[in-house]
């Protein structure tokens, strides 16, 4: 009996996805024995839509886009309880996830080659009743996921960000007042910027060194950035978190279950994908929630 696919494509996703593209990956997996069936993005019917609506004939359902398609499918799967094997191919523009997992940015190498792929076991976190991949993080920069346009990505790829996120880090100035709750231990104090992870990259930046990931360990790699004195302290900052040293304005953790009280209304990124919150966040480790392909 055949195994079945499903394709959930992001057409627009990096400087977007031909038919052409799709086509060939189709036919590449068929080639391999699969029966394939493809479902494309819109603004109507989003990728958790698509997986939500399928009919639980599929083996594997494969994300073809960026963080935010594989954000979508995993949502999908999660909030439907599908017992289903998950695959990406990215097609995105920093594509965070997949070069954590070492998945090839080859559109085409996973369709060429599942066989020589594994399943591995993946964390996931979720976000008060919303579920998320690999981050969940708040600050000017977080913000820059989502409010990069399409047109300067296309245009400029990863470059745009760092173009977005410097005009909004002079335009800017916003830092929380939270009460953080992690496994039990209390933190408070005023914080520009935050993220839970499970990845070694966030924002297109290699946040983390290769032994101080683990993306099935049940925890979640925390850090926050106490306010700075100006704008060039906390530039500082950033650029020290970026080239990964240790900076007395960073507070690096590790925890499983986080609560987050804040004096004001938060704006958060998702894998990329913006998300308004209240004043109260409750963040849980869902240990090995999704089995993914990986060499």
């Amino acid at each position: 009996m055949e195994k079945k696919i499903l394709l959930v494509v992001n057409p627009v996703a990096g400087k977007g996805t031909t038919s052409k593209d799709i086509n060939q990956i189709k036919e590449n997996f068929e080639m391999s024995g699969f029966e394939v069936e493809t479902k494309l993005t819109t603004l109507d019917n989003s990728a958790e839509k698509i997986v939500e609506k399928s009919d639980n004939k599929e083996d594997i359902i494969v994300a073809i886009g960026g963080d935010g398609t594989l954000n979508g499918v995993v949502n999908g799967v999660t909030k439907s309880k599908k017992n289903v094997k998950l695959g990406f191919i990215p097609f995105g523009t920093t594509n965070d996830f997949a070069r954590t997992l070492k998945i090839p940015t080859d559109r085409f190498f996973l369709s060429k080659n599942i066989n020589d792929f594994k399943y591995k076991k993946c964390d996931t976190g979720k976000f008060n009743e919303k579920y998320f991949n690999y981050v969940s993080a708040f600050g000017v920069f977080a913000e820059t996921s989502f409010s990069t346009s399409r047109k300067e990505k296309n245009k400029f790829g990863r470059l745009a960000y760092i173009r977005t996120g410097t005009k909004n880090f002079i335009e800017t100035e916003q830092a929380y007042h939270l009460k953080v709750t992690l496994d039990g231990e209390v933190i408070e104090g005023d914080f520009e910027y935050g993220s839970i992870s499970n990845s070694k990259y966030i924002g297109g930046f290699q946040l983390f060194k290769e032994d101080e990931i683990n993306i099935n360990d049940g925890e979640f790699e925390v850090i926050l950035i106490k306010k700075t004195k100006n704008k060039a302290e906390l530039l500082r900052t950033y650029t020290k978190l970026a080239m990964q040293v240790r900076d007395d304005n960073v507070i690096y953790t590790k925890a499983k279950n986080i609560t987050i009280q804040s004096d004001k209304k938060m704006v958060w990124s998702l894998d990329g994908e913006e998300v308004l919150s209240g004043n109260k966040i409750e963040i849980n480790n869902l240990k090995n929630n999704i089995s993914i392909l990986t060499l």
